[in-house]
């Protein structure tokens, strides 16, 4: 299964609009702040891999990149 070039667009469209929501959010913080923020935030993904937890959604919505795309910057 391939994304379609329609889709690609789509997709790069979603998430250039989820990185502006996620930079509006932060712009509160100090750049300080959000590297300590970044550092709890994997030592917390760290504990939940250690506990088996996997990150998979049982319901609602997920959206989909080609191999190697993600919305992060």
């Amino acid at each position: 299964m391939r994304i379609t070039p329609e889709g690609d667009t789509l997709a790069e469209k979603r998430c250039a609009a989820q990185s502006e929501v996620a930079d509006r959010i932060l712009s509160t913080l100090t750049p300080e702040e959000v590297e300590s923020l970044n550092v709890l935030t994997e030592k917390i993904i760290h504990q939940c891999k250690d506990m088996g937890v996997r990150g998979e959604r049982k319901h609602g919505r997920h959206h989909r990149h080609g191999k190697g795309r993600s919305c992060r910057k």
